[in-house]
């Protein structure tokens, strides 16, 4: 599954191989597609202490969105 595909890269540091090879590479769009996938990343914890709440979510969002 793309989840587990994803852990396992995660786990090796290399989850940026995740973001579209179309996407601009221009380093701002990608330092946020990098954030945004280790957020999705802790979104899915199996450990739901470790999640983060939907209003830590939304201001990390929030913030990387101000970066346009």
């Amino acid at each position: 599954s793309t989840q587990y595909i994803a852990m396992v890269l995660h786990s090796k540091g290399r989850l940026s191989e995740l973001v579209d090879k179309q996407m601009p590479n221009e380093h701002v769009v990608m330092k946020q597609a990098k954030i945004i996938l280790e957020l999705a990343m802790r979104c899915v914890d199996q450990s739901p202490t470790l999640r983060p709440t939907m209003s830590e979510v939304v201001s990390e969002l929030e913030r990387i969105s101000n970066w346009i």
